[in-house]
């Protein structure tokens, strides 16, 4: 039987937690759309979706993911049955997603290093 692996503190896996919600994304892009058409309204939107959308999303995946002990895929069929089955695949489909988001991403911070770091060129 394979032994599970756990945290081996809370703290650390709410900083991992937080860490990854945050993402790659926000800290490219925060500053850049903030600045543009008022700094004020950008902040007050963002803050209104992280605290209505992205908290409720957050806890809600870390509740059910504890209590089932399951994958992503697996924990909504654990929890309620079959018939969430296509929740399971909702989660698959939106972990694809943030795939080629950060993809992208990533292809901007290579373009980044290699103009300015490797060759001293303008961005």
């Amino acid at each position: 039987m394979a032994v599970k692996e756990h945290w081996q503190s809370g703290m650390g896996f709410v900083l991992a937690a937080a860490g990854s919600a945050v993402g790659l994304g926000n800290l490219w892009g925060f500053a850049y759309r903030a600045s543009q058409g008022g700094g004020a309204a950008f902040l007050a939107l963002y803050i209104l979706i992280v605290l209505v959308i992205c908290l409720p999303v957050l806890v809600s995946e870390m509740v059910l993911g504890r209590s089932t002990g399951k994958s992503p895929l697996l924990a909504p069929v654990e929890a309620a049955g079959g018939r969430w089955q296509a929740m399971g695949r909702l989660f698959d489909f939106a972990y694809c997603g943030i795939l080629a988001f950060y993809a992208v991403l990533m292809g901007w911070t290579a373009h980044t290093l290699i103009n300015s770091h490797f060759f001293g060129l303008p961005l």
